[in-house]
Protein backbone atom coordinates (compact mmCIF):
# COMPACT_ATOMS: atom_id res chain seq x y z
CA UNK A 1 0.00 0.00 0.00
CA UNK A 2 1.61 3.39 -0.96
CA UNK A 3 2.17 5.69 1.66
CA UNK A 4 0.18 8.42 -0.04
CA UNK A 5 -2.84 5.84 0.19
CA UNK A 6 -2.26 5.42 3.54
CA UNK A 7 -2.04 9.24 4.70
CA UNK A 8 -5.20 9.69 2.40
CA UNK A 9 -7.40 7.04 4.51
CA UNK A 10 -6.09 8.83 7.61
CA UNK A 11 -7.38 12.33 6.86
CA UNK A 12 -10.61 10.86 5.44
CA UNK A 13 -11.24 8.72 8.62
CA UNK A 14 -9.70 10.83 11.45
CA UNK A 15 -12.26 13.35 12.75
CA UNK A 16 -12.42 17.10 12.10
CA UNK A 17 -12.15 19.87 14.93
CA UNK A 18 -15.06 19.84 17.16
CA UNK A 19 -17.95 22.99 16.20
CA UNK A 20 -17.26 25.47 19.06
CA UNK A 21 -20.34 25.33 21.13
CA UNK A 22 -22.15 29.06 20.20
CA UNK A 23 -21.10 32.32 22.19
CA UNK A 24 -23.61 33.00 24.96
CA UNK A 25 -25.41 35.98 23.71
CA UNK A 26 -28.29 37.24 25.95
CA UNK A 27 -29.39 40.04 24.02
CA UNK A 28 -33.12 39.76 23.44
CA UNK A 29 -36.64 38.74 24.14
CA UNK A 30 -36.40 35.71 26.59
CA UNK A 31 -39.96 34.02 28.22
CA UNK A 32 -39.90 32.55 31.48
CA UNK A 33 -40.72 29.21 30.97
CA UNK A 34 -39.73 27.55 34.95
CA UNK A 35 -39.05 29.59 38.02
CA UNK A 36 -37.67 27.88 41.28
CA UNK A 37 -37.49 29.96 44.41
CA UNK A 38 -35.76 27.86 47.03
CA UNK A 39 -36.90 24.59 45.77
CA UNK A 40 -40.31 25.46 45.13
CA UNK A 41 -41.75 25.97 41.55
CA UNK A 42 -44.20 28.92 40.70
CA UNK A 43 -45.84 29.97 37.69
CA UNK A 44 -44.04 32.81 35.90
CA UNK A 45 -45.96 35.28 33.08
CA UNK A 46 -42.60 36.79 32.97
CA UNK A 47 -39.80 37.78 30.47
CA UNK A 48 -36.88 39.49 29.90
CA UNK A 49 -35.12 41.59 27.45
CA UNK A 50 -31.62 42.01 27.14
CA UNK A 51 -30.63 44.94 25.18
CA UNK A 52 -27.24 45.41 23.22
CA UNK A 53 -26.81 48.46 25.40
CA UNK A 54 -26.41 46.15 28.65
CA UNK A 55 -30.07 47.13 29.87
CA UNK A 56 -32.11 44.44 31.53
CA UNK A 57 -35.64 45.07 31.89
CA UNK A 58 -38.15 42.37 33.66
CA UNK A 59 -41.51 42.80 32.46
CA UNK A 60 -44.05 41.23 34.91
CA UNK A 61 -47.50 39.95 34.73
CA UNK A 62 -50.63 42.03 34.44
CA UNK A 63 -50.51 44.82 35.72
CA UNK A 64 -47.39 44.93 33.74
CA UNK A 65 -45.10 46.02 35.92
CA UNK A 66 -41.28 46.48 34.60
CA UNK A 67 -37.87 46.67 36.63
CA UNK A 68 -34.97 47.76 34.61
CA UNK A 69 -31.15 47.63 35.21
CA UNK A 70 -27.63 47.11 33.93
CA UNK A 71 -26.20 43.87 33.40
CA UNK A 72 -22.43 42.45 32.68
CA UNK A 73 -21.63 39.39 31.85
CA UNK A 74 -18.50 37.33 32.16
CA UNK A 75 -17.89 34.72 29.96
CA UNK A 76 -13.74 33.95 31.40
CA UNK A 77 -15.81 32.43 34.40
CA UNK A 78 -17.06 29.25 34.52
CA UNK A 79 -19.63 29.18 34.42
CA UNK A 80 -20.46 32.31 33.01
CA UNK A 81 -21.21 35.50 35.67
CA UNK A 82 -24.32 37.59 35.32
CA UNK A 83 -24.61 41.26 37.69
CA UNK A 84 -27.84 43.00 37.08
CA UNK A 85 -27.64 46.40 39.16
CA UNK A 86 -30.81 48.17 39.51
CA UNK A 87 -31.05 51.69 40.45
CA UNK A 88 -31.75 53.24 44.03
CA UNK A 89 -32.86 50.92 47.05
CA UNK A 90 -32.87 47.87 44.87
CA UNK A 91 -29.64 47.26 44.73
CA UNK A 92 -28.12 43.93 42.75
CA UNK A 93 -28.45 40.36 41.94
CA UNK A 94 -25.42 38.18 41.17
CA UNK A 95 -25.77 34.91 40.01
CA UNK A 96 -24.80 32.66 36.96
CA UNK A 97 -25.80 31.73 33.29
CA UNK A 98 -25.65 29.45 30.64
CA UNK A 99 -27.40 27.77 27.17
CA UNK A 100 -29.05 24.48 27.69
CA UNK A 101 -29.96 23.69 23.96
CA UNK A 102 -32.32 26.53 23.20
CA UNK A 103 -32.84 27.42 26.77
CA UNK A 104 -31.23 29.96 28.72
CA UNK A 105 -30.78 29.24 32.27
CA UNK A 106 -29.91 31.92 35.06
CA UNK A 107 -29.01 31.45 38.77
CA UNK A 108 -29.27 34.06 41.42
CA UNK A 109 -28.33 34.10 44.88
CA UNK A 110 -30.23 35.87 47.82
CA UNK A 111 -28.54 38.99 48.12
CA UNK A 112 -25.13 39.29 47.39
CA UNK A 113 -23.78 35.42 47.23
CA UNK A 114 -23.11 33.64 44.16
CA UNK A 115 -24.63 30.52 43.60
CA UNK A 116 -21.99 28.07 42.36
CA UNK A 117 -24.08 25.45 41.00
CA UNK A 118 -27.47 25.60 38.64
CA UNK A 119 -30.07 24.62 41.13
CA UNK A 120 -32.06 25.71 43.79
CA UNK A 121 -32.31 23.74 46.79
CA UNK A 122 -35.64 24.07 49.25
CA UNK A 123 -34.78 27.38 51.70
CA UNK A 124 -32.01 28.45 49.83
CA UNK A 125 -33.34 31.69 48.80
CA UNK A 126 -31.74 30.76 45.05
CA UNK A 127 -33.71 31.76 42.40
CA UNK A 128 -33.33 29.52 39.02
CA UNK A 129 -34.98 30.42 35.72
CA UNK A 130 -35.14 29.23 32.58
CA UNK A 131 -35.47 31.20 30.11
CA UNK A 132 -36.77 30.19 26.00
CA UNK A 133 -36.17 33.48 23.53
CA UNK A 134 -39.46 34.87 21.78
CA UNK A 135 -39.09 34.75 18.17
CA UNK A 136 -39.07 38.24 16.81
CA UNK A 137 -42.78 38.92 15.14
CA UNK A 138 -43.16 39.32 11.11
Amino acid sequence: MSPLFVALAFTVVAPGPKDKPAALDLTGEWEVTAYILGGKEFPSADHVRFGTDGTATFFGPPPEEKCVGEYTLDLKRSPAKVDIVFPGAMGAIVGIVKREGDDLVLCFGPTDARPTKFESPAGSGVRLLTLKRLMPKD
